[in-house]
């Protein structure tokens, strides 16, 4: 609007009509990102970065401008560091940790930093093509030696997606999408491959390291599976309790021996506005150089405030009030939360009897 703004010492001209934001500074890096709603003044100092955020006085919530300052190729996993909410001028100053933090963003990028898990789903078919895309790509990969030891079953018979939901604990919406993915640990095409040379398979899959293997390989499977179907406007949630009745599951898909259910995946089309982005831990509380930092306590404590921020905005969605209390009501004792699984892995081959 032809305004001049001060912030902390430095002047800024913000002209709606060209889109240019006019600066004047000295010896700093300067670089100003655009979105349909507000600016961001990028200024980088000494090896730091700080982002000014241009708002409408009428944006008093902070979310709005964490999805503008992602414009910037800050992840919002960053900006954990609030300074001041100044919204009575429009103005919101926040610092990140360090230009190291800084990432690269295109398409790819920006879909995965926003995805979100989707738990309602309209009646809306999904194209056996879609499907065939998806599984195409998951098929592309990485894997251990190119032996591809993952299989997916659809169950898409409203029926079975019903049975399908009682076995993981009455989850509605695995009865409600169109197409549930179970995606299997696979060793029989292997072990097809091996008896022809009259090998001992048993001896091959008890071996701890292949029980690692295909669980590797399950959840690169699963996370390519998400973004392929992401990429075509379809909503996902990956489904743990497949494990929760699996020798029950075993039977319902008909599974041979060799082949061990890891998760599921549903896919469709979101019925409802997709859910906010969940904050994630701090990079510097994942990525380590060199060696691992066990000094954690600190970023955990920064990183329960930005959750549980999270979560007072979605009081229907937790009943614990941080990512603190997540953990230690998940993982309290006595902890077992998926009993079947020893059993079901022996019967599949996967686990010798006397290491139950």
């Amino acid at each position: 609007n032809g305004r001049l703004l001060r912030l902390s010492g430095y002047s800024c001209v913000r002209a709606m009509d060209t889109g240019v934001a006019l600066c004047a500074l000295h010896k700093f890096a300067v670089g100003v990102c655009h979105s349909a709603s507000s600016d961001v003044l990028v200024i980088v100092e000494r090896g730091q970065m700080w982002l000014f955020g241009l708002c409408p006085k009428s944006q008093s919530e902070g979310p709005e401008y964490i999805d503008v300052a992602f414009w910037t190729g800050v992840p919002k996993s960053q900006i954990d560091n609030v300074n001041d909410w100044d919204t009575s001028k429009g103005i919101v100053f926040m610092s990140t940790e360090t230009v190291t933090n800084k990432i690269v963003t295109n398409k790819t990028i920006e879909q995965l930093m926003n995805h979100v898990s989707i738990r309602s789903y309209s009646d809306q078919p999904v194209p056996d093509e879609m499907i065939h895309t998806i599984i195409k790509s998951m098929q592309a990969a990485p894997n251990w030696c190119n032996l591809q030891h993952v299989s997916v079953v659809a169950v898409k018979d409203p029926v079975r997606r019903k049975r399908m939901s009682e076995l993981c604990g009455g989850q509605p919406y695995v009865a409600e999408v169109p197409v549930f993915l179970v995606f299997c640990g696979d060793f029989y095409r292997t072990s097809l491959a091996c008896q022809t040379d009259g090998e001992d398979f048993d001896f091959v899959t008890t071996q701890t390291d292949n029980l690692i293997v295909v669980s590797n390989e399950a959840g690169i499977a699963v996370g390519t599976a998400v973004v392929a179907a992401e990429s075509m406007g379809l909503g996902t949630v990956p489904i743990g309790d497949v494990r929760l009745h699996a020798r029950e599951l075993v039977k319902e898909l008909k599974l041979p021996k060799y082949v061990a259910p890891l998760i599921g995946l549903c896919v469709g089309y979101a019925k409802d506005d997709k859910p906010p982005v969940r904050p994630r831990l701090p990079l510097n509380a994942v990525y380590f150089e060199e060696e691992y930092n066990t000094d954690l306590s600190g970023l955990l404590q920064k990183y329960d405030e930005t959750y549980g921020e999270y979560l007072k905005k979605r009081p229907w969605f937790s009943k614990v009030d941080n990512f603190t209390q997540l953990a230690q009501g998940f993982y309290h004792q006595p902890y077992n939360h998926y009993p079947e699984v020893e059993l079901m892995l022996v019967e599949q081959g996967y686990w010798a009897k006397g290491e139950q």
